[in-house]
């Protein structure tokens, strides 16, 4: 030995062996998607996020919310609410992908809502397919990173789930020349973006068309000072075409301005083209 001391013979008794790797190590769990597989993903909360705005009054705080997007496709676009006044949100938001193709991987991105700025960027994290198509998924903390990919502030809780494809749709119904009879009931838990100025109420209003096909468009009344409206109204939509989708808009109408748009969805043809019909609630 080394540094044992002057005139030291010192010897240390040992021994060493390399142990291989049990095979499990280096084996990604097989993918257990299938052509037409969907995703569940609930996008939880964020802990330890930075704060964005200052204020005596206020503390340190932000008003976060989660976009989540398929990694290279931007058309494919959710989000959250925003939680107000949190470092901490939690938002417990099921969403459902009903276009996720093996291999696709998920992006996150936190930011702070601000109707005064643009909106300020907080944190993103890419989630890949390798961690939920999987059997049981994923269920987890993910590190956020900023936009040169360094480790920021917080964490995002998510659980990401590979559902099987739905079942094959009833014959379609239409023929062309059809027309599309739309009720429109009402809609709950919409948010007016430009909260802090409208007092957290808006002026909602609804218009239909046959996706891509404006000359179609119809739209219900518009009803003031509410966030939970009903308008329960009827409409016929023309020119529509077998594969034709039917797209909806919640909008408020305010003085002066182009109407905010609230929410939008488009449903594909597959889901009311049928003797059934279409008939429930769709995620804005």
């Amino acid at each position: 030995l080394r540094e044992c001391g002057e005139g030291k013979n010192s010897k240390l008794k040992m021994k060493v062996e390399v142990i291989l790797p049990m095979e499990d190590d280096f084996v990604t769990p097989p993918p257990v998607s299938v052509l037409g597989s969907r995703l569940s993903i609930r996008i939880v909360g964020a802990t330890g996020l930075r704060a964005a705005n200052w204020g005596l009054a206020t503390g340190n705080t932000c008003d976060p919310y989660c976009i989540c997007e398929i990694a290279g496709k931007p058309s494919w676009r959710l989000e959250t609410k925003p939680a107000l006044k949190t470092l901490e949100p939690v938002w417990n938001e099921d969403l459902e992908m009903d276009t996720y193709q093996r291999g696709d991987s998920l992006e996150f991105t936190i930011s702070d809502h601000n109707v005064q700025s643009s909106t300020e960027f907080l944190g993103r994290v890419r989630l890949p397919a390798s961690s939920f198509d999987r059997e049981r998924g994923f269920e987890g903390d993910l590190a956020l990173i900023d936009t040169r990919g360094r480790p920021s502030q917080g964490k995002l809780r998510v659980e990401v789930r590979v559902l099987p494809p739905l079942p094959p749709p009833p014959p379609p119904l239409s023929r062309p020349g059809s027309r599309i009879k739309v009720f429109v009931k009402g809609a709950a838990g919409i948010w007016d973006r430009d909260w802090l100025h409208s007092g957290g109420t808006a002026n909602p209003f609804c218009t239909a068309e046959v996706h891509g096909k404006p000359e179609s468009k119809v739209e219900t009344r518009c009803l003031e000072q509410t966030l939970e409206p009903e308008w329960n109204e009827e409409h016929i939509l023309s020119y529509f075409d077998p594969g034709d989708s039917i797209e909806v808009n919640v909008l408020n109408r305010l003085p002066g301005v182009e109407p905010e748009v609230l929410g939008t969805v488009v449903l594909p043809d597959r889901t009311f083209d049928h003797e059934q019909g279409f008939q429930g609630d769709v995620r804005l």
